[in-house]
């Protein structure tokens, strides 16, 4: 693994696993379309760890507020949320699978595209009523999460629009999104982890630099990503991504069928 390869995924998963964007969509345009793959367990884990300080660090007051009350109601729903996303998640991977091609991750674009354009002039309707967050906000958002396992499709761009549609405030929604993600990156970690320790884990000395490099990379570009999240939540703004993705789905499309590695 050289030092680009590493820059180049750190800073994709750092500034897109918070941005409703779809990060497993952006790495697997990568693999496809570049041939750029981390079969790096070592690299793999560190950019989980990267983002998950990241959240840790920007939102430690909400983190320890919830965590530290491990009884009361903030943590009742992460857990319920965290649940249904296992079993939606599991599910969607059984019967379609969640490894996709380029146009999976197109149309993957294309539907988290039109729930950002849906969440721009819903928030801005006299239908958008928000309530506080309750057990029926936690199942919606937590069986999007599942579903969002297809390349393609946002995590967060889901959850967010799944909170906010199901009822929520923007500002909730968002927050309970950020949290959700932590029993998430965990998992992703463990996941990681049980896969090098069943090969062996074996660590090669002249991978050890890329890896710490995409680390650091994979945290800023996090920081970064959550803070201007946060402020596009408090503005509403979400007419930007939604064209980024619809315009991205065209150039995929187009490049697939001229290069003919669409499916």
């Amino acid at each position: 693994m050289t030092y680009l390869f590493a820059i180049v995924l750190g800073l994709i998963q750092g500034l897109t696993e918070f941005l409703p964007v779809s990060s497993s969509g952006h790495l697997t345009l990568c693999e496809i379309a570049f041939g750029m793959s981390s079969g790096n367990v070592l690299y793999n884990v560190l950019l989980h760890v990267a983002t998950l300080l990241a959240l840790v660090v920007i939102m430690r007051k909400q983190v320890w507020q919830v965590f530290s009350h491990p009884l009361e109601k903030p943590m009742r729903l992460l857990l319920l949320s965290t649940i249904i996303t296992g079993l939606v998640g599991l599910g969607v991977d059984h019967f379609v699978g969640a490894s996709g091609n380029l146009l999976m991750v197109s149309i993957g674009f294309v539907v988290t595209g039109i729930c950002l354009l849906s969440l721009h002039f819903f928030v801005k309707s006299k239908k958008y009523q928000p309530k506080p967050l309750t057990y029926k906000h936690a199942i919606v958002v937590g069986a999007m999460q599942g579903v969002a396992v297809l390349p393609g499709l946002s995590r967060s761009g889901s959850t967010l629009c799944a909170g906010v549609f199901s009822g929520a405030d923007t500002k909730s929604s968002a927050e309970f999104s950020f949290l959700l993600s932590i029993p998430i990156i965990l998992i992703g970690m463990t996941y990681e982890i049980y896969k090098g320790l069943k090969g062996g884990f074996e660590i090669a000395k002249q991978e050890l630099g890329p890896a710490l490099v995409g680390f650091v990379v994979a945290f800023l570009s996090a920081i970064m990503s959550i803070k201007f999240m946060m402020r596009l939540v408090s503005k509403n703004r979400w007419l930007g991504f939604s064209i980024y993705l619809f315009l991205s789905a065209i150039v995929i499309i187009v490049v697939g069928i001229c290069h003919k590695i669409l499916i």
